[in-house]
């Protein structure tokens, strides 16, 4: 009579198998979740960028907003520079931001994707989020 201890082959790779499976399913909705709050973190940029226009332009007694120029490059360090001081204030890891004049005296702030330029998340001077 033989005592084994252990497990069989067969045993092993039924475990290594739903071990499999559980991360297949796993790892696109951790990745989704992981998406979703950088995009958060960027829409809070965004309102913070906001609210540093409307001060910034009650401080300088302007008519009109500041801007980055009529072209969305990476202005992000412009923006930390003349808007919050110098402070780095902005999530700028995945995404870029630029501010462009947008209807007459208006401003629209853009984020987009550092990855993917087709990718961007807008705010403009009424709060509007369409790109």
């Amino acid at each position: 009579m033989y005592l084994y201890k252990g497990f069989t082959l067969v045993e092993l790779l039924i475990v290594v198998a739903i071990l499999g499976i559980i991360a297949a399913i796993g790892f696109p909705i951790y990745t989704g979740h992981i998406d979703t709050a950088r995009q958060q973190e960027a829409i809070a940029s965004l309102n913070s960028i906001a609210m540093m226009q409307e001060q910034y332009q009650l401080e300088n007694n302007n008519s009109s907003y500041w801007t980055t120029g009529n072209s969305c490059n990476d202005s992000t360090n412009q923006i930390e520079s003349t808007l919050f001081g110098g402070d780095n204030s902005l999530n700028d890891e995945k995404y870029y931001y630029c501010i462009i004049p947008y209807n007459n005296n208006g401003y629209k702030i853009i984020a987009t994707l550092k990855t993917d330029n087709n990718k961007k998340l807008c705010l403009d001077n009424n709060n509007e989020t369409n790109c």
